[in-house]
């Protein structure tokens, strides 16, 4: 039984197809984990973000995404944590009694940034949320109390951070981190992966995880606030 690296399975929900993806040391387990769904940019399927999504899942997370193209409303992240919750009730899946229930978060990119705003603002289930490139609308922003880390790009040409991401950073009423990649382009989530997934997996170990140590990254004169490759730090409620 293998108990390094990530695992990967493929089903179908409500018409969708879903990819699950997991620590393989979930077999060995007791403690089941929290959830994080992905939400795919303007025209892309899940497997451009692949390496990213391994790496957060290596972090002790079930990460599931899907192959919607257009994301924006949320709907489709939403139906992908009904779906692990489904999957925990399974005794044919390998998540059987493996699922947090109670700990959800939402992830996404361009188009799924706005995806995981809308997704978290309208399902309470939601811890956390992240917005990566985000294209938000800020009177979907308005309306989120869930605490969501924005990450923009200082080199992204396709989503403006000043255009799209600040604003939302602004409009939100819950704690929530803005700040922005240096030589970040619209793109270097797919790129780069691990420009990312470090701070993406310490944002969702504070909330998912309750780890103070892991939220005390975000606070003013943290770790994220001090790192050379990120400008415009902010943060709120934190």
């Amino acid at each position: 039984m293998e108990t390094t690296g990530v695992g990967k399975y493929v089903s179908s929900y409500a018409g969708v197809e879903q990819a699950v993806f997991y620590p393989n040391s979930i077999n060995a387990d007791n403690q089941p984990l929290p959830v994080i769904a992905w939400a795919n940019g303007t025209g892309f399927s899940y497997t451009i973000y692949e390496n990213l999504i391994k790496e957060i899942a290596q972090g002790g997370y079930i990460v599931v995404a899907n192959t919607e193209t257009m994301s924006a409303d949320g709907t489709a992240q939403i139906s992908s944590l009904d779906f692990v919750i489904s999957e925990n009730s399974n005794p044919d899946s390998v998540l059987y009694n493996k699922v947090k229930t109670d700990k959800l978060a939402v992830a996404g990119h361009s188009q799924g940034g706005r995806s995981s705003v809308n997704a978290a603002a309208k399902d309470s289930r939601i811890v956390c949320a992240i917005s990566l490139a985000g294209s938000n609308f800020v009177e979907e922003a308005e309306i989120l109390s869930t605490p969501t880390l924005f990450f923009a790009g200082a080199k992204d040409l396709i989503v403006s951070a000043q255009r799209w991401i600040v604003p939302a950073y602004d409009a939100c009423k819950g704690p929530a981190v803005y700040v922005c990649l240096a030589d970040g382009i619209h793109t270097t989530c797919s790129t780069s992966p691990q420009t990312y997934s470090g701070y993406a997996i310490k944002w969702f170990d504070a909330w998912l995880k309750n780890d103070d140590s892991a939220k005390a990254i975000f606070k003013d004169g943290g770790q994220l606030s001090t790192d050379g490759a990120w400008q415009d730090f902010a943060c709120k409620g934190m």
